[in-house]
């Protein structure tokens, strides 16, 4: 039951990462092909997590490193990017603000994704193979935002380290 609901969470908050880069999509038509490409690859990752829990058996041993102080956060994140949702689909924010609540988001998401799992090197772990991946993706993205942000002076509303 634990498992089932940090999976469901983990997705919801691909998704909604996807849905805010889409409406980002929309109410900026100079970046609209970034935004598209980052929303495809956040339900790219929904769509890995989704694959993964259809094949994975997880043992006690393994739920129990990972899942109770993480659910939380994910419940409490994915109702944070609903709420930018539905504010920016009424209140549209700067574009300097987007690509800034973006960042912010891909740098946060990196601890959602099951920080004990980052230095497992167990060549036969699926489980940390994926959440490793999903890590090495949000550093992308994060990094990837930064470079947009410089190559298109958007400023960032933080020093930020990726």
């Amino acid at each position: 039951e634990l498992l089932k609901q940090f999976i469901e969470e983990s997705i919801r908050l691909e998704r909604n990462v996807a849905e805010l880069y889409k409406v980002f999509n929309r109410l900026f038509p100079e970046d609209a092909y970034f935004w598209w490409t980052m929303f495809e690859e956040e339900e790219n990752h929904a769509a890995l997590i989704e694959h993964a829990a259809k094949i994975i058996v997880m043992s006690e041993d393994v739920l129990s490193q990972m899942l109770a102080p993480s659910l939380d956060a994910l419940k409490k994140t994915n109702l944070k990017i609903l709420s930018l949702v539905s504010e920016y689909n009424a209140n549209p924010p700067s574009r300097e603000a987007a690509f800034n609540v973006a960042l912010k988001l891909e740098l946060s998401a990196g601890e959602l994704h099951f920080q004990k799992f980052m230095s497992r090197q167990n060549e036969d772990d699926i489980i940390a193979q994926l959440f490793q991946r999903l890590n090495k993706d949000d550093k992308d993205h994060a990094a990837r935002l930064l470079e947009y942000m410089a190559e298109h002076d958007i400023k960032t509303s933080q020093s930020i380290n990726v």
